[in-house]
């Protein structure tokens, strides 16, 4: 043999290459780029899960939230039983425990009732105080009280602003709630506790609330505290520490993904879900191993070869070899650079948008703070004005009313140095006003040094409380002139704007008080700064601007953002069927805000079209490959399949004359040579289905006053079901029902077997026993308990109109009365062939005019339908049982209630088992 020449060398190997090394390589690169992606995506999806139970886990431990819950909903609970007084004493426990919360409840005539489980309470002076909320009065004594009860801060005034929010109350603000809310006219529910526990205390009681699944804990590791549910993962309490010194939000450990967040309060609450994605790594290795392996062993036998060895290879590896080659190969490569290069462009394109619309967001919000510097410019020059500085009162008033109508304020006045009104948009006394004006007095003292009188001690006593009160007093803006301060002013949220000047002869204005709404602010801003596709969330009064967002998602993300205070975001698709990615920012300038957008995917959605547009190409290239392929193999392939089909359709027709060509000493050969000889075994089988179906007796023999009928469907070709009708020399008929275990040929030749013996005993005149002790010992003999039948055997005497009768083994005969009721005829005894010796017994039974008698193989009651149910005794004996009386006493019509019955219980489904019966009716 020469050496081969430098093309034949490169054709070897190129074809090693193509044909060797890349089966082995395109599939190894795909399933590792594929466990790659699939890790990544679970990860994600997984972390995002554990963001949303860690914002769970912190609204659960959140001391004001918790008790506004549980307030709520007793309230609710009350007030559907109208607080009544046993529903007050019967009431459950729905506020924390750990908070200490003393809970009064108050029927509709005003009696106050403590509730059994919380903490005592002193019932004057909580019902004086219940008197007092309406009001926002109480005498100084009962100040004392309440102060004493609720800190020394407390204000009736700011309770009775508070109506159904819960009121900071306690000996520093923050310290503790009260909330309380009216039912009717005196009734209602309040409840307090002075102290806030810290909120690691409520951890015990909130994790019952939550998932069950995975891992929850409270760790604080100041203080060396630890609170936990779940079984914990191995080594979670080291995990959790380097985590916290290597700032950390997540990692992933051996078993679990954890999560933690850090608590205001300090300690760290840990989610951990279980990471079932196994390390691949071995895997990897193992099949880089082998690959290693098999590419010098492939190339090695390739390149010893002269050309392709595929004549040398059998048809169904070189169909598979042909197909991988020209479909799966470059179909697995194309799949594989496509999804990995789409999957990487969409993450960027992504990442583009993300920080696009988080730069939109935070361009809008600071966009208030330039509005409140305009706001405050505005304000600025309104103080400056000359009419508003000067003394013409009317003039003042109508400039004011002028900005109020625009927009700009809901409430302006001006005064002069002894705090008496120069200009104001209301002149009617109200308690804003009055609580105003002993501000601007309040100031003017402070400021000017003006000598205003009070009009009484109690007015100065009052003017002071109000001035020191945390929540609606004006401790906080006091001391801050000319400049913007938010201000919760009469139970709304309000931005306060007051200056104080010297005034002169032609300018009297000492002071100057401009109020905004600032909720009307806020819209006045998001109505011209909200752009397209953006909404803005408002916590308190739960309002969306500038309606509500075309997907439900941005509520959880809204929810998330502000407990968490970070940006949250999800990737939707739209009601129009477009694909965007919600993006939420808490505000930093306007609090208890949430500014979302959608931020524009369609440069994904270009890209995943472009690359649908290049698979498609690649099927269409694929496509023409395989075309070709085929046209290859046609002539080897297509045309030997089609000569086995019609043979295939000839069998069908039972046509075993049919012959398959031999041609060649391939698969198809030895298929060929295989099919001819399994036709000539199935024209022998036919001839045999036709030697069985001879052994049922043609026509059952006619008796005066009697009607037989046979009937046997085979569920395989050769049954193991007997039955027969002979009659005797002395003119008694000889009933016989059997059924041989299994099917097929031996099955068949027992039956044969048995119709044989049964033949001769009818002929010779055996009695009924030796008929069966000859074919036991038959079987016995022959089979030794490998087949074994079941039989009745039953001896009809038409003139004494007797029946005796016996059953080895078989399903009990079953006997329908004239007047429809069935009974079985039970006998228990061994089947034939399991024993040597046959022990069984005779019965004698009359058969009266219009009785039926049945005798059936175990296939009828075996039928199942499609849910594998039996058909069962109890369903044939009421169908035997509900026959009409003229119906029970003609077999023919008995044996089509009975199919027809079959038939829709397995709902024509194929048989599992031969069906088999013989029917017996005396004429009435």
């Amino acid at each position: 043999m020469s050496a081969p020449t430098p093309r034949e060398r490169f054709l070897r190997f190129a074809s090693w290459l193509v044909l060797g090394a890349l089966p082995i390589l395109v599939p190894l690169i795909t399933l590792e780029r594929f466990l790659a992606s699939r890790q990544d995506e679970q990860l994600s999806q997984l972390d995002q899960r554990l963001q949303q139970d860690l914002s769970l886990f912190r609204l659960e431990v959140e001391p004001r939230e918790v008790f506004l819950r549980g307030f709520t909903r007793l309230f609710r609970r009350l007030a559907r039983a109208d607080f009544a007084p046993d529903a007050v004493r019967a009431a459950p426990a729905l506020i924390a425990r750990r908070l200490k919360a003393q809970t009064i409840a108050f029927t509709p005539n005003g009696q106050g009732h403590p509730l059994p489980w919380s903490q005592p309470v002193t019932r004057f002076v909580v019902g004086r105080l219940w008197q007092d909320l309406p009001t926002a009065t109480s005498a100084p004594r009962h100040d004392k009280m309440y102060r004493a009860l609720l800190g020394p801060r407390f204000l009736i005034w700011d309770a009775t602003a508070c109506h159904g929010f819960p009121f900071d109350i306690g000996t520093g603000k923050g310290e503790g709630y009260l909330l309380w809310r009216r039912f009717r006219e005196q009734g209602g529910l309040l409840s307090f506790f002075p102290t806030r526990p810290p909120a690691f205390d409520l951890v015990p009681q909130a994790l019952p609330n939550l998932s069950r699944e995975g891992f929850w804990a409270a760790f604080d590791p100041a203080r060396r505290r630890v609170v936990q549910r779940g079984l914990p993962p191995p080594g979670w309490r080291l995990g959790v520490k380097q985590a916290i010194l290597r700032h950390m939000e997540s990692f992933l450990g051996p078993t679990h993904m954890f999560r933690l967040q850090r608590h205001p309060e300090g300690f760290w609450m840990v989610r951990a879900l279980p990471w079932k994605a196994a390390d691949h790594r071995p895997l990897r290795q193992g099949l880089w191993g082998l690959a290693l392996v098999l590419l010098p062993l492939v190339f090695q036998a390739w390149y010893r070869t002269s050309r392709l060895p595929l004549e040398r290879v059998s048809i169904v590896p070189r169909t598979i070899l042909l197909f991988g080659m020209t479909v799966l190969m470059p179909a697995s490569l194309l799949l594989g650079m496509g999804v990995a290069s789409f999957r990487e462009q969409a993450l960027t394109l992504e990442r583009q948008a993300f920080d696009e619309g988080v730069a939109r967001l935070r361009t809008l919000d600071h966009g208030f703070e330039r509005f409140r510097e305009r706001l405050l410019a505005f304000d600025r020059r309104i103080r400056d004005h000359p009419v508003i500085a000067g003394p013409d009162s009317p003039r003042v008033t109508r400039l004011a009313n002028r900005f109020r109508a625009r927009g700009f304020a809901s409430r302006f006045e001006s005064r002069n140095v002894q705090g008496e009104l120069i200009g104001c948009m209301q002149t009617t006394e109200t308690t804003t006003q009055y609580l105003t004006s002993m501000f601007a007095k309040e100031v003017l003292r402070r400021f000017l040094g003006s000598v205003i009188p009070y009009e009484n001690e109690a007015t100065r006593a009052f003017s002071q409380q109000v001035l020191q009160s945390a929540l609606i007093g004006f401790a906080g803006i006091f001391d801050q002139p000319d400049t913007l301060l938010a201000f919760d002013f009469d139970r709304q949220n309000t931005t306060w704007y007051y200056d104080v000047r010297s005034p002169t002869p032609d300018r009297p204005l000492a002071y100057m008080l401009i109020i905004h709404q600032t909720y009307s602010l806020h819209e006045a801003f998001l109505k011209t700064a909200l752009g397209k596709s953006m909404y803005a969330f408002q916590d308190r009064y739960r309002r969306w601007f500038p309606g509500k967002p075309p997907h439900p998602i941005f509520a959880v993300l809204a929810a998330e953002s502000l407990y968490g205070r970070r940006t949250a975001r999800r990737v939707i698709r739209l009601p129009d069927g477009r694909s965007g990615l919600a993006i939420a920012y808490p505000s930093s300038q306007m609090g208890g805000y949430v500014f979302t957008t959608i931020a524009d995917l369609s440069s994904l959605v270009r890209g995943e079209r472009q690359l649908r547009r290049l698979l498609a190409a690649s099927l269409a290239l694929l496509v023409l490959l395989a075309v070709t392929y085929a046209s290859f193999l046609a002539e080897a392939l297509i045309t030997p399949v089609k000569g086995l089909a019609d043979a295939v359709a000839a069998l069908e027709r039972r046509d075993f004359t049919h012959r398959l060509p031999v041609r060649g000493a391939d698969e198809f050969g030895t298929l060929a040579r295989a099919f001819n000889h399994l036709i000539e075994d199935f024209g022998d089988l036919d001839f045999a289905r036709e030697v069985q179906r001879n052994l049922l007796p043609a026509r059952p023999p006619t008796l005066p006053g009697y009607a037989m009928l046979v009937y046997n469907r085979s569920a395989t070709d050769l049954g193991g079901d007997y039955c027969d009708t002979l009659m005797t020399a002395d003119g008694r008929v000889l009933l016989i029902t059997g059924d041989v275990t299994g099917h097929g040929i031996s099955s068949a030749l027992v039956a044969t077997m048995a119709k044989t013996t049964g033949v001769l005993a009818a002929r010779e005149g055996w009695p009924i026993p030796r008929l069966l002790e000859s074919l036991n010992r038959l079987l016995f003999q022959v089979f030794q308990r490998k087949k074994m039948m079941t039989m009745v055997v039953a001896l009809l005497d038409p003139r004494a109109h007797t029946l005796e009768w016996t059953c080895v083994g078989h399903p009990f005969p079953i006997v329908r009365r004239a007047d429809g009721h069935v009974a079985s005829l039970s006998m228990v005894a061994y089947p034939l062939g399991a024993r040597k010796t046959l022990v069984n017994k005779m019965q004698m039974q009359a058969i009266h005019p219009g009785d039926l008698v049945m005798f059936y193989s175990d296939g009828v009651v075996e039928a199942q339908n499609p849910r594998g149910e039996l058909f069962g005794y109890h369903r044939l004996e009421q169908l035997i049982a509900s026959l009409p009386a003229d119906q029970a006493t003609c077999p023919d019509r008995v044996a089509a209630a009975l199919t027809t019955a079959l038939d829709a219980f397995t709902a024509q489904g194929t048989p599992t088992d031969d069906v088999t019966f013989l029917l017996l009716a005396r004429q009435t």
